[in-house]
């Protein structure tokens, strides 16, 4: 008897929670159609609106959040699941908005993490451990939206249990069916699709063209040669204009198209100190470099450098590091107080390098390791004769939503006109960055040789303005000079 009114209730237990976890679901289905049909237009987001009205995302987020999918049948789960990653990628977007590019966002696939039915899951596990390792089903390609460009379209309606098997089939075709997402070319007897097709060979049955003749009123003939073009990463926003804001530096490339102009100013002083005050003399080396970038695709940008320098060596009279922005010529005898001898003072100026650079993505699923080359190329000998390879190594890791960290390793290779001789000068820098705002930056800098801080304002969604200053370390130096440097810069992206 006991036994039996214990059965009772659990089936009772379990009945009273598979009805009320189905009716949250419900609510969460009506949520996110209503959340689509509102903020998607002709296969774009609008960002800005979503960023100012933020209430019936989150109330979607909280839906996710508690969401219980264990009495829930396939289809149910698999709607579930696509709904939720789409949603989850433009609330990763709109925590950083205005910004260009998922790119720009460090780890935004493989390190964010998005709290779903009581587990903290990245954008890469749900697609992977949720998604496709249990709904083995290449359609779902085109359904997850990765929130650029490049992506298949985003349906401005959620996915639904009832309807999500001709959803699908419909979101497919319509993708395959798309003139700029399927390119076919036949006066060069090719097709030309997107890298998505790449990425995931396999799950087309490496039968490319054969896959996409199943969506085709007309089949392309199976001997047309196959290429992809390069991935779109830019944002698919409704407002591109208002969505390249970056407020904190990135190692992620610049989507295909984007242009980036920099000026950034150096002044590096440093005063000897060998213990006689009377030759405690300044040196003072003023740099100023104009650098673009452009980028190219999404795995490689490309530009150049222009160095203008202004250098005032051996100083005995004047204190002022902001010397060398009288922008001098010429050779000036000093008398050293106290004693008959003289000192000269060398000033100098004019352009000294003019610099091609490359920046590459090595890994494509790796968003936050990039590698930059630049050869320094001197175009005046009177300023500069050497030749300089300089390679960068960026890494970027999301601390939380506020916080950041940027690691810089480089080399600096300085090389003899004559190339018979060169030096190495290695570096290591961590900068850690906090967001007071969207166009707000403070950081701290340290390096193998100096320490320093700095910030960076947007002054507008495509203007940037930055100070930095630092200090050497007393080990930078065996001789027992002091060395700071001053820093401002101006970067314009669009």
């Amino acid at each position: 008897m006991i036994h039996s009114k214990l059965s009772l209730l659990v089936c009772f237990y379990l009945l009273i929670t598979s009805c009320l976890s189905a009716q949250s679901l419900t609510m969460y289905f009506e949520k996110t159609d209503q959340f689509f049909s509102q903020y998607v237009t002709n296969d774009y987001v609008d960002y800005i609106a979503i960023k100012n009205n933020p209430q019936e995302l989150e109330a979607i987020l909280k839906e996710i959040e508690q969401a219980n999918l264990a009495t829930q049948d396939a289809n149910t789960q698999k709607a579930f699941w696509i709904n939720t990653y789409n949603i989850l990628a433009i609330k990763g977007i709109i925590n950083r908005y205005p910004i260009g590019s998922p790119q720009y966002i460090a780890g935004f696939f493989d390190k964010l993490k998005h709290k779903v039915g009581g587990k903290k899951l990245t954008l890469n596990e749900i697609e992977q451990e949720y998604i496709f390792k249990k709904f083995e089903d290449e359609r779902l390609h085109f359904a997850l939206v990765c929130v650029a460009k490049g992506c298949p379209p985003i349906l401005n309606k959620a996915y639904l249990p009832a309807t999500l098997e001709q959803q699908l089939h419909q979101q497919t075709t319509n993708s395959i069916q798309d003139t700029s997402f399927i390119k076919i070319i036949h006066k060069d007897r090719r097709v030309v699709v997107s890298q998505l097709f790449n990425w995931y060979y396999d799950d087309f049955d490496k039968k490319i063209i054969a896959y996409l003749n199943r969506y085709l009123p007309t089949p392309i003939p199976l001997d047309y040669k196959l290429d992809f073009y390069d991935y779109d990463w830019s944002l698919n926003d409704t407002n591109p204009k208002n969505n390249t804001s970056q407020p904190w530096r990135s190692s992620a490339l610049y989507p295909k198209g984007m242009l980036e102009v920099k000026i950034f100013n150096n002044i590096y002083t440093q005063q000897s100190l060998d213990g006689f005050s009377d030759f405690n003399s300044r040196s003072t080396y003023f740099s100023s470099f104009t650098q673009i970038l452009y980028g190219v695709n999404h795995k490689l940008n490309a530009g150049f450098d222009i160095v203008y320098k202004s250098n005032v060596t051996n100083d005995l009279t004047s204190n002022s590091p902001f010397d060398a922005l009288r922008f001098r010529k010429g050779i000036e005898q000093q008398q050293i107080t106290h004693f008959s001898d003289t000192l000269n003072t060398y000033y100098n100026r004019g352009t000294a390098w003019f610099a091609p650079k490359i920046k590459i993505q090595p890994f494509s699923k790796i968003f936050s390791l990039s590698m930059q080359q630049t050869i320094y190329i001197p175009v005046n000998q009177n300023i500069e004769t050497n030749y300089v390879w300089f390679s960068q190594f960026f890494y970027d890791k999301v601390l939380s939503r506020k916080t950041s960290m940027f690691v810089e390793a480089h080399l600096w290779a300085t090389i003899r006109k004559d190339f018979k001789s060169a030096y190495f000068s290695p570096n290591l820098k961590a900068f850690i960055s906090y967001f007071p705002t969207n166009r707000w930056t403070i950081y701290g800098m340290l390096g193998s040789t100096e320490v320093g801080g700095g910030m960076k304002y947007l002054l507008t969604p495509h203007f940037e303005l930055e100070i930095l200053l630092t200090e050497f370390l007393p080990y930078a130096f065996n001789d027992g000079r002091q060395a700071s440097t001053f820093n401002l810069g101006f970067r314009y992206f669009y």
